[in-house]
C-alpha cells in the first residue's frame, strides 16, 4: 500500500485496489464480494471503497488466522463484529427502517454512539435468530 501525499495509508480502497491488496484480480474480487467471503463496499459520496481494515478480517477468516478478533476463521464468510441497521437489513432482506423499528420496539439490543450511529453486536443478532428461528417450530 503506497502513502498518499500526507504520509498516510488509506483506509478507504477504491475497487482495483482492494482487489490488489488481496491478491486478485478484479473480476475475482467481485465475485468473492457477491459471494459473501469479502465485505461489501462503503459508499461516501458517489465513490464505493472497501474498508482495509474490513478485508483484514474477511481475508483472516479465509486463510483461518483466529488472532484478528473481526474474523470468522474456518466459515469461509465475512461476518462483521457488529451490524449498522443498513447491513443488518439487507442480511435478513428487509428495510433499514424496519430494523430501527425493532430496536426502537425493544426486540434487539443495540449500541449508540453520538446520540445517531447505531450497532448492532454481531451476538445479539445471533441470538435473535436462534430465538426467532426456535418460534417458527
Amino acid at each position: 500500500m503506497t502513502e498518499t501525499e500526507f504520509g498516510i495509508v488509506p483506509r478507504g480502497l477504491p475497487l482495483q485496489a482492494a482487489a490488489a491488496y488481496v491478491g486478485v484480480t478484479e473480476a475475482t474480487f467481485n465475485s468473492v464480494v457477491r459471494g459473501g467471503r469479502m465485505p461489501r463496499p462503503l459508499t461516501l459520496g458517489r465513490e464505493q471503497v472497501w474498508d482495509r481494515v474490513a478485508l483484514d478480517a474477511a481475508f483472516d477468516g479465509l486463510s483461518g488466522d483466529t488472532s484478528n478478533p473481526m474474523s470468522c476463521a474456518g466459515s469461509g464468510e465475512f461476518e462483521p463484529e457488529c451490524y449498522t441497521p443498513t447491513t443488518l437489513a439487507e442480511r435478513w432482506s428487509c428495510s433499514p427502517r424496519h430494523v430501527r423499528r425493532m430496536i426502537k420496539d425493544g426486540l434487539i439490543p443495540h449500541l449508540m454512539f453520538g446520540g445517531k450511529l447505531l450497532r448492532i453486536k454481531r451476538e445479539d443478532v445471533l441470538a435473535y435468530e436462534r430465538a426467532d428461528q426456535s418460534t417458527k417450530r
